[in-house]
C-alpha cells in the first residue's frame, strides 16, 4: 500500500480515474526509493492498539462530562486536576435542586467505576504483553527515561515495528515533532 499524499500531482489536475491513478504510480514507482509504503498493522497488533485506546478514552470523556456539568452550575475548583482534593470536594459539593445533586453523583460514580475498570484493565494489559511476541521491543523502550512499561506499550501499539524508522529524525518526522517554517521573506 502506498500513502496517497505521497503521489505528487500537477496543480489543478482534478481528474480522478483508475487509469490516471496507475499511470502515475507507474511513473513514480520507477524513480527509485520514491513511493513509500505504508505500515499496515497485522490483526494482532490492531487489536492491541484498541485494547490500549479503550484504556484512556473513556475516562476522559467522563471527566469532561463531569467538569461541563460543573461549569453549567459555575462551581470551579482552585487547584491541579483530578486529585484527591478535587475528589473530596466533589463529594462534598451542595446543590439546590436534588436532581442535580442526583446528577453529579451519577456522574461521579461512573467516573469512580471507570477508574476502577482501568486498574484491571492495565493489568490485562500488562499480561498480554508477556503473552506476544513484543515483549523486547517494550523492554527497550523502557530503556528510555521517564518511560515506563504503560507508555512503552503504548508507544509499541501505535507505532509498530520502530525499525521501520531507520533514523531518529525520521521517527521524529513520523511523530511530528521537527520543526518547520512556512514563510513568504527571507527571514
Amino acid at each position: 500500500m502506498i500513502a496517497p499524499t505521497t503521489i505528487l500531482k500537477k496543480p489543478g489536475d482534478r481528474v480522478k480515474t483508475d487509469r490516471r491513478y496507475v499511470r502515475a504510480l507507474a511513473r513514480l514507482s520507477a524513480a527509485v526509493n520514491y513511493l513509500e509504503p505504508l505500515w499496515v498493522p497485522d490483526t494482532a497488533q490492531e487489536a492491541f492498539r484498541n485494547l490500549i485506546h479503550d484504556r484512556v478514552v473513556q475516562i476522559q470523556r467522563q471527566r469532561q462530562r463531569v467538569g461541563h456539568f460543573l461549569l453549567r452550575h459555575e462551581r470551579r475548583f482552585r487547584g491541579a486536576a483530578w486529585t484527591v482534593q478535587r475528589r473530596a470536594w466533589l463529594h462534598d459539593l451542595k446543590f439546590d435542586e436534588s436532581a442535580d445533586q442526583i446528577s453529579l453523583r451519577t456522574k461521579t460514580d461512573i467516573l469512580s467505576d471507570l477508574e476502577r475498570r482501568l486498574i484491571e484493565l492495565e493489568a490485562d494489559i500488562k499480561r498480554e504483553v508477556f503473552t506476544q511476541s513484543w515483549l523486547p521491543a517494550v523492554a527497550s523502550l523502557r530503556a528510555l527515561r521517564g518511560v515506563d512499561r504503560l507508555t512503552a506499550v503504548t508507544l509499541f501499539a501505535e507505532l509498530g515495528d520502530l525499525r521501520r524508522f531507520p533514523t531518529a529524525p525520521q521517527y521524529m518526522a513520523y511523530l511530528g515533532l521537527t520543526p518547520s517554517e512556512h514563510s513568504s521573506g527571507p527571514k
